[in-house]
């Protein structure tokens, strides 16, 4: 039983995407210092030892970073990016799959919220719920149009919204 929430904790921390970003930070580095570093199969022997003093070659030999790109340590940093990469896609696609293949019918109530022009316009009579709203409209400095004309609507699959539809036209002036 330890194993398995072992294993969990292990896959869960890297399907994270903070893993993966770390992990790749830690190959930017490592690049870094392979770049820098003169790397042994395509630097000559004479060279490195001229450059480097014996203790340093000698530290740089155990850490590995006299070649870099063919040590054990960095494979296995791209090897860890890789199964991150396909765990977080993997963990990932069922919700992405989701929003492209069933768009959202209706908004939700904090898109709604935060849209700038916003005002609530209190009706009694539904017969002239179209004339208040235009008048509410005119009196906020705006010009309406009704239509009467069925019109798509971005966030239902059926082809007409409503029968009425009212909007506004405005210049960056006046908006």
């Amino acid at each position: 039983m330890a194993s398995k929430s072992i294993l969990n904790k292990v896959l869960r921390s890297l399907s994270s995407i903070k893993t993966g970003v770390f992990l790749l930070i830690l190959v930017v580095i490592a690049s870094a210092i392979g770049t820098i570093v003169l790397q042994r199969p395509t630097t000559d022997a004479d060279q490195i030892e001229r450059t480097y003093s014996p203790t340093t070659l000698q530290w740089l030999d155990r850490l590995g970073f006299t070649d870099v790109f063919h040590s054990w340590w960095f494979a296995t940093m791209l090897a860890l990016v890789a199964v991150c990469i396909i765990l977080v896609s993997i963990d990932r696609f069922p919700r992405a799959w989701k929003v492209l293949t069933r768009p959202y019918k209706q908004t939700d109530s904090h898109f709604r919220a935060v849209l700038p022009a916003q005002e609530k316009i209190a009706v009694n009579d539904g017969a002239n719920a179209i004339s208040i709203a235009e008048r509410a409209f005119r009196k906020s400095g705006l010009r309406p149009s009704v239509s009467e004309r069925p019109r798509k609507h971005p966030f239902l699959r059926s082809e007409t919204a409503t029968r009425f539809s009212l909007s506004t036209s405005c210049t960056p002036a006046s908006c």
